[in-house]
């Protein structure tokens, strides 16, 4: 298979696009339907868009597929019409404009919707986590955690969300009273491996469970947890994760880890056990993960840096069924809208990627 694209030209050009995502089977390809800067400007699928000013570090699309917010590397968040069209709203404060650092989660509270104005949750580097009510763009609660937030995470109802960073602690808080509910993590003790000793990058709760979740980062474990428990109740050994890479599916049988490193980055685990299912095997060009997630049933996503790669993989046959080469820069995030649409970050820029028919 030819390497079809170009090495010195913008990806966000038509020409360039199109050669960058390669068919690497029959049966499904990849297309970048449109680009956008992080200001808010009108797409133009032939030319990149870049805002001057940050960098986007997180994304997510809100569950009923209408709403797409990016926050960005100097605390501002964004948020767009799902298809880029037009930014709508622009969140920020007195506390993201004292202290400009990167908004490091972004993520629509379940079973907020137009009629409540949606509610998204936020956190920072600077420490903040916040509660913003969208089309208001006011900020309904906020607090200053002693510590670099990195990953937060709601439950499937939107009752609790988890944050964590920095320092080793999850913080677990309840939505109704805006109060810290519960604290997670390690005993002192010297022979048990119940909590994390590095910083966390990524947290995700059980589908259609309260009190379980799971988090990972720079210590290569994965964490269980239960809310009923102080500590962690039992972990894998393995994953190095530095983004969001960590995800149940949606069966909660399986989990899919995105490690940061060039070998065995890819992995699908057993829930139950806790045993690796696989390695998924690298294609011509290893990467270096940042985020992967599952693509509906069918499919998996991964992309990171060494390449500035994504990359999607049919869950059966683990093969490369579609990727983007080269884009400007890492890709720190990515998001999938119910319709099984792909955002992807590089740099300044957003990229909406669809399958083509």
């Amino acid at each position: 298979m030819s390497e079809d694209y170009i090495q010195n030209e913008p990806v966000a050009t038509a020409e360039g696009c199109l050669k960058i995502l390669q068919t690497v089977s029959n049966k499904e390809s990849f297309l970048i339907l449109s680009c956008h800067g992080s200001e808010g400007m009108q797409p133009d699928t032939r030319h990149r868009q870049t805002n001057p000013t940050a960098e986007v570090m997180c994304c997510r699309f809100s569950d009923d597929g209408t709403l797409f917010a990016a926050g960005l590397s100097n605390g501002q968040i964004k948020v767009y019409k799902a298809d880029f069209s037009t930014c709508l709203y622009s969140l920020s404060d007195k506390d993201t404009e004292s202290l400009p650092l990167p908004c490091t989660t972004v993520q629509f509270r379940p079973n907020s919707n137009s009629r409540a104005g949606y509610h998204l949750l936020a956190t920072y580097a600077s420490g903040f986590v916040k509660v913003w009510h969208v089309t208001s763009s006011q900020c309904l609660s906020s607090v200053k955690e002693p510590r670099q937030v990195l990953c937060a995470s709601y439950t499937y109802d939107g009752s609790l969300y988890a944050t964590a960073g920095s320092d080793m602690e999850i913080y677990v808080y309840d939505c109704s009273t805006k109060q810290k509910a519960h604290t997670c993590e390690a005993s002192y003790s010297k022979i048990s491996m119940d909590g994390h000793v590095y910083r966390i990058f990524s947290l995700q709760f059980k589908n259609n469970d309260r009190s379980t979740f799971l988090s990972g980062g720079w210590d290569n474990t994965i964490q269980f947890w239960d809310l009923r428990e102080k500590h962690s109740v039992r972990y894998i050994y393995g994953p190095h994760l530095c983004g969001d890479s960590l995800r149940i599916d949606s069966s909660n049988k399986k989990i899919l880890t995105g490690s940061w490193r060039k070998d065995k980055a890819l992995q699908i685990w057993d829930y139950n056990t806790g045993g690796l299912l696989l390695d998924v095997e690298p294609d011509n060009y290893p990467c270096q993960l940042y985020c992967a997630n599952w693509l509906g049933n069918d499919c998996i996503l991964a992309a990171g840096n060494n390449r500035n790669m994504a990359r999607v993989i049919h869950r059966t046959s683990m093969q490369t069924t579609g990727r983007v080469l080269n884009m400007p820069g890492g890709i720190y995030t990515s998001d999938i809208d119910p319709n099984g649409t792909i955002a992807l970050s590089s740099k300044r820029n957003i990229y909406r990627v669809e399958k083509s028919k």
